[in-house]
C-alpha cells in the first residue's frame, strides 16, 4: 500500500459531509422562521464548501480525528448558540455577544425555553461522524494488518 496518505481519505469526507450536512440543516431551520431564498442562491452554497474547507483544516494539517471532534462540537455550540440568539432577537448574533455569556447566569429558564429539540440534530451528527470515522478507521486497520 502506497505510505503517503491522501488528502481526500475516507474520514476526510465523512467529516467534510458532516460539516456541510449542519450548515445546511442550519439554514433549514433558519429559514423555517422566514423564506428559503438562500437556497436558490449559488453564493449560499459556495461560502457553504469554504467553510468546510476551512474547518476541515485541523484533521487536513495533523490528521488527528480527535481535533476534528473537538471542531465539529465547537461548531455545533456554535449554530445552536445562533438558533438561539435568532429565535429571540430575530437577527444573527454579533461577534461581541460572545464575550456576554455570563450574562445568561441570570435567564437560565429562557436559555432552556429556546432551545428546541431539533437542535439535537447538531451533536448527534457530531456523534454519527465520529463513529462512522472511528468503524472506518478500524476496518482499514484490520485491511493493513
Amino acid at each position: 500500500m502506497n505510505s503517503r496518505k491522501r488528502l481526500w481519505d475516507k474520514p476526510t469526507l465523512i467529516f467534510g459531509i458532516c460539516i456541510f450536512l449542519k450548515f445546511i440543516i442550519f439554514d433549514v431551520i433558519w429559514c423555517a422562521y422566514t423564506t428559503f431564498t438562500p437556497f436558490s442562491h449559488f453564493e449560499s452554497y459556495a461560502t457553504k464548501i469554504i467553510a468546510v474547507m476551512i474547518l476541515l483544516a485541523p484533521y487536513f494539517f495533523f490528521r488527528r480525528w480527535k481535533l476534528q471532534v473537538v471542531t465539529l462540537f465547537l461548531l455545533d455550540i456554535l449554530l445552536i448558540a445562533n438558533l438561539m440568539y435568532y429565535r429571540t432577537y430575530y437577527t444573527a448574533i454579533p461577534l461581541s455577544s460572545y464575550n456576554l455569556i455570563g450574562n445568561l447566569a441570570d435567564f437560565t429558564q429562557s436559555v432552556y425555553d429556546s432551545i428546541h429539540w431539533y437542535d439535537l440534530l447538531f451533536p448527534l451528527s457530531s456523534i454519527a461522524a465520529t463513529i462512522s470515522t472511528s468503524v472506518t478507521g478500524k476496518s482499514n486497520d484490520l485491511r493493513n494488518k
